[in-house]
């Protein structure tokens, strides 16, 4: 309603004369005298407010108010064909103060949906000064709106001098490290079959072949021979890139793995959802390749479907990606340096945020540094959809050691690798860092539980990750982060 019209409203209310009310009368007075008055239908008057509406005085008493006068004098026809608007009214002893004289009879709409975006990471590091900004422009495209596709916020993510870009996992390309591609050359080798099936399950795969013909691709180059080397290695050796596999636990037999293969079948024809395929074909295969008991190992499986990424480790403001599961490390459980370990890793958990030395809060890996991620599809075409979990979890995996390390320690640390699993196939990824970026190299399949030999295959390739966890990032990770002395 116009502020003209509003006024005049509260001017003709103002004018109204005051009743004069009657001195109360006792209630039985009132009610008998009602009752007088009360007459039967059709005796040719109505005089209920006769005792109210006059007195001796000849004072008016009625209580009902006149009509307010019009606001104009505007024929109806040549009024406004507009809809009237709702509006919440509230009691008000004074004229309001004047209305906006834009979108005054608009109906509020809902904004449309977005990110819940948490605030700028609180950093004292350098690189987050240099990147901050950069945020607005994330946020003013590809983080707008919770539908944006994968694929946009990837694009997006590559512009950003602190993000994630993806390239082909191509060994012929000049920027990937030298002991990316050695790692690359030995999930080769498992991805052909060689050497991984356990030698003693030669004699019950004989036994089983003539009534599973699954069996038949068998040869002898896929059983183990002997102990592998190491894959980081130098010498020239023609066998220098056969896995370098940890013991199979003894309870993996081909039985075992013929009932994982059925039950990926299974998922897979009935359109299981990821929980499904997790809980009892890519859990058993994990239990598999790293063994069950956690008593001794140094390198355990660890699920983390809820674990976040703490904010400070953050791209800009994108929200942190989750993934699946992740090899991480017990320093109890290091044969030469577990006391050490555990001490150097207690203080410098109260140093860090959340009081986690992981980029995570999650409290399994509050004390349990965390070497390769996993992150698990049921299939389709969600390929996108793990790369950028993918690359924006291990990009703050990234950022976490980028603060804890000087450049020329981080240097020293080649990549992180990755598994993505859809559905049946497993897949190697790689993640390198260079100048506040990360590059997710994708991918090499080594693995597929839609066969006997594609699963000994996925369990070989996660036990060369096992070893790369032991064998190269451990001792990078003591030496740089818990500034163990001795550490070579």
């Amino acid at each position: 309603m116009p502020y003209d019209s509003i006024h005049r409203v509260y001017s003709w209310l103002e004018d109204l004369p005051l009743p004069a009310f009657p001195n109360p009368k006792p209630v039985r007075t009132v009610l008998a005298a009602r009752s007088k008055r009360r007459r039967t239908p059709g005796d040719g008057g109505d005089d209920r407010y006769d005792d109210h509406n006059s007195d001796d005085h000849g004072v008016n008493h009625d209580p009902r108010l006149p009509s307010p006068p019009l606001s104009d004098s505007t024929p109806i026809h040549q009024m406004p064909l507009e809809t009237p608007k709702k509006r919440k009214t509230a009691h008000v002893d004074a004229p309001a103060e004047p209305l906006s004289s834009t979108n005054q009879d608009e109906t509020p709409r809902q904004p449309p949906r977005q990110y819940e975006l948490p605030p700028p990471p609180s950093t004292a590091s350098s690189q987050d000064d240099a990147t901050s900004a950069t945020s607005g422009a994330l946020d003013a495209s590809s983080v707008r709106s919770g539908n944006a596709s994968p694929s946009r916020l990837l694009s997006t993510l590559s512009l950003q001098s602190d993000g994630v870009q993806v390239r082909s996992m191509d060994i012929e390309d000049a920027q990937m490290p030298d002991a990316l591609v050695s790692l690359v050359n030995t999930i080769d080798m498992v991805a052909l079959g060689q050497q991984v099936v356990p030698a003693q399950l030669k004699a019950e795969v004989a036994a089983l072949r003539k009534t599973s013909r699954s069996l038949a691709s068998f040869h002898d180059f896929v059983y183990q021979e002997a102990a592998r080397p190491n894959p980081d290695h130098d010498d020239d050796d023609d066998d220098d890139d056969a896995p370098n596999c940890a013991d199979t636990p003894p309870n993996v037999t081909v039985k075992y793995v013929l009932d994982i293969v059925g039950e990926a079948k299974y998922f897979f024809d009935s359109n299981q959802d990821e929980a499904g395929w997790n809980s009892l074909a890519h859990t058993s295969i994990l239990r598999a390749a790293l063994g069950c008991h956690r008593e001794n190992r140094l390198v355990t499986v660890t699920p983390c479907f809820s674990a976040t990424v703490i904010p400070r480790y953050r791209i800009g403001r994108v929200p942190g990606r989750k993934v699946d599961y992740v090899l991480s490390i017990e320093p109890a459980n290091d044969a030469s340096d577990g006391p050490a370990a555990v001490a150097a890793v207690t203080q410098l958990r109260l140093r860090l945020d959340e009081e986690s030395i992981s980029h995570t809060s999650f409290l399994p890996l509050s004390s349990r540094p965390i070497s390769v991620s996993i992150e698990t599809k049921r299939g389709g075409d969600h390929e996108k959809k793990a790369q950028l979990q993918m690359g924006v979890w291990q990009a703050a995996q990234w950022k976490m050691l980028s603060q804890q390390v000087d450049a020329q320690a981080l240097a020293q640390l080649a990549f992180i690798p990755g598994v993505v699993i859809q559905g049946h196939q497993w897949r190697l990824v790689a993640t390198t860092y260079r100048d506040h970026k990360t590059t997710l190299w994708t991918a090499r399949q080594f693995g597929s539980t839609e066969t006997p030999l594609g699963t000994f295959q996925a369990i070989a390739g996660l036990q060369v990750l096992q070893h790369w966890t032991g064998e190269v990032y451990w001792p990078w990770y003591k030496r740089n982060v818990l500034k163990l002395q001795g550490t070579l």
